[in-house]
């Protein structure tokens, strides 16, 4: 090789070099990798200052690494208090300046505690870690202007009771703190959490956070929750080493001990649900250590290994309570509920702050054992001998639908018939073999019959109540072509003044208003209303609500899933309403009892009746003449 050679493939590859480093897409590291070390704890509002060891909170690992995933757009943490919520959304924010900068919106319930909390934790935090520190813009923080003013991005305080405060701006990052805290939506603006969410839509790469101690059922920590993959944190029994979720009903304690006794001496347990051990507090750090969290759906094997298939979500949602606090004890726990437990106002606190979950008022609890007594002897798919007419009730979900049949008969008595769950195809997969892919809907039973017990003869259906809450377009495109046996219903939050179920038209004339000759309605349910029907029938002796016993048990999971709480308004107004009960996620199959049960009634059920009734014959008097001649016809009366 020439000497030229040589001095032009030197340049070559220098060049190369300053491309390769100008042009690199620089590779970030995780969240949780990145924090440790870097992010200073302070010891004003911190019980163990110094660099942050992820070791004492190893269940902050995935939440944090989440906020550096590309694919995951939202993260809901569901967390009982002081377990580092607020801790999770200061590190965030860390990374952010330092790693994937774009200006954020840190939301907090009021002005007073917004400023508050800037100025006492997170400013301190911030200086106090020479990571986020050397990226400040200026000598000192832009306080003036209400402000975090760093090099590449601002980060934005806010409070919820400012709308003007939310929608000032664009921004690819919004923190939201203890959203349940939030005032309730006034009619007048948005919700202030989806005020300020707004503010990201334009944003490919954006993150929303939030974190709040759960309130009730309808408060907005939970309700975004359940719309996440559900995930919650696995440890390990130290002594069987089966992985399991932490459950309050697992907490044992000694009868009769005094509250300070259980607080100070450590007398409470953790027993394991698999063998039963007492599991102390001194074996929770290890435990924690090896945790794992596991979406809904999921579990953890003996190994450690995620069990199941994850569903795939940009919503991340994590739950976890103060039994996994290191540095709460099962003792200061059991206190906490013994001194709670006689004073709702208190109880609430512990239920919501403790424990992560929401507070019920509970009305009617769902007894499992005398649900299941109902099951009696006979062949799904017939219909008996005594049933007078077939309804059916349909459940539309995002990519399936569930349908039941029952029949109805006198005094109230209806049995199960059928029921089942159709999917929507696959439509590459249909398209690769040259077919036409089908909906749901396509397949549905709606016009089919079922063999009488017993007999040669045959019922149809004759009536369908079909939900239209999901997929609306769809259900009404049914709903028109099916319009002799099926009806569009929605079910109505709120009570419809006595009535069971309204009719409302959806085809009018649009420059008169007037309906359509041959409209097409909708139907809105009173559910609540019809459920406690279905409860009371359910109850009644002797039996007159049948269902087979060959019933699978995905079925009796979903007709007993719910349960009827009070809801209360920000006055405290109460509304019943039906919620699921822990532990149970599905309950299609329950709505399709509550729609088939008001087809009956839209149809005409003859439940007054005790037996089938007969035609009544007319007594008449001695010497009364016949109906057909008390008038006598007389010659010539008509010419």
């Amino acid at each position: 090789m020439s000497t030229s050679e040589a001095v032009a493939e030197l340049v070559f590859d220098s060049a190369r070099d300053v491309v390769e480093r100008v042009f690199r897409v620089p590779v970030r590291a995780r969240c949780s990798e990145w924090a440790e070390g870097r992010i200073v704890l302070q010891g004003k509002d911190c019980a163990e200052p110094g660099p942050l060891r992820l070791s004492r909170t190893p269940y902050l690992r995935e939440p944090l690494d989440c906020f550096s995933n590309e694919d995951i757009e939202e993260i809901s943490l569901q967390w009982g208090t002081q377990l580092g919520k607020t801790l999770f959304s200061f590190i965030t924010m860390g990374y952010a300046v330092d790693q994937d900068p774009g200006t954020g919106l840190y939301v907090m319930p009021d002005e007073q505690q917004a400023k508050r909390v800037l100025r006492t934790r997170i400013i301190p935090l911030f200086e106090g870690s020479p990571v986020i520190r050397q990226h400040q813009a200026g000598n000192r923080w832009d306080n003036s202007q209400e402000r975090l003013d760093f090099d590449r991005m601002y980060i934005f305080p806010a409070w919820s009771q400012s709308p003007a405060s939310l929608a000032s701006f664009p921004c690819r990052y919004v923190w939201l703190d203890e959203v349940d805290k939030y005032p309730v939506w006034s009619g007048r603006e948005a919700d202030p959490a989806s005020l300020a969410e707004e503010r990201t839509k334009n944003f490919w790469n954006r993150k929303k956070v939030r974190v709040s101690s759960p309130t009730t059922h309808a408060g907005l920590i939970n309700r975004h929750y359940r719309h996440s993959d559900r995930r919650r944190y696995w440890v390990p029994c130290p002594k069987c080493h089966e992985y399991q979720v932490l459950t309050w009903s697992q907490v044992k304690w000694p009868e009769g001990e005094t509250l300070d006794a259980l607080k100070y001496h450590h007398l409470a347990w953790y027993e394991c649900e698999h063998c039963h051990a007492k599991i102390a507090d001194k074996d929770k750090p290890r435990m924690l250590e090896q945790g794992r969290w596991a979406p809904s759906g999921c579990s953890v094997d003996r190994k450690g290994n995620l069990v199941g298939t994850p569903p795939v979500s940009a919503h991340a949602g994590f739950h976890l309570s103060s039994l996994y606090s290191p540095w709460i004890t099962f003792g200061e726990m059991a206190a906490e509920f013994l001194r709670s437990k006689n004073e709702p106002n208190k109880l609430m606190n512990f239920i919501n702050g403790w424990l992560a979950e929401v507070w019920v008022e509970r009305v009617e609890e769902v007894d499992e054992d005398s649900v299941r007594k109902l099951a009696a002897e006979y062949p799904l798919g017939y219909v008996p001998r005594d049933a007078a007419f077939l309804t059916g009730g349909i459940d539309v979900q995002a990519n399936r639908a569930y349908w039941l049949v029952r029949a109805w008969g006198y005094g109230e008595k209806s049995w199960l018939v059928a029921y089942g769950t159709v999917y929507d195809d696959d439509a590459e997969r249909v398209a690769e073999i040259g077919g036409t892919p089908q909906t749901c809907f396509d397949k549905l039973p709606v016009r089919s019959a079922f063999p009488v017990e017993n007999s040669s003869d045959v019922m149809p259906v004759t009536l369908w109540c079909v939900d239209g809450r999901h997929r609306t377009d769809e259900a009404y495109l049914f709903g028109r072509a099916n319009r002799d046996i099926a009806r569009i219903i929605m079910g109505s939050p709120t009570s419809l003044q006595g009535a069971l179920y309204v009719a409302t038209t959806v085809d009018r004339d649009r420059k008169r208003g007037s309906a359509i000759r041959g409209r097409f309605e909708v139907y809105r349910l009173d559910t609540v209303a019809y459920k406690d029907r279905i409860n009371r029938l359910r109850s009644v002796l002797p039996q007159v609500w049948f269902i087979s016993a060959s019933a699978s048990a995905e079925y009796w999971e979903h007709v007993t899933s719910e349960q009827k709480v009070i809801e209360r308004n920000s006055r405290g107004r109460p509304t019943p309403m039906y919620t699921l009960r822990p532990g149970h996620e599905r309950n299609d199959l329950w709505d399709c009892e509550v729609y088939a049960t008001a087809a009956a009634d839209m149809r005409g059920w003859p439940y007054r009746y005790v037996t089938r009734p007969k035609a009544p014959a007319k007594a008449r008097r001695e010497g009364e003449p016949k109906a057909a001649a008390w008038i006598p016809r007389k010659k010539g009366w008509v010419r």
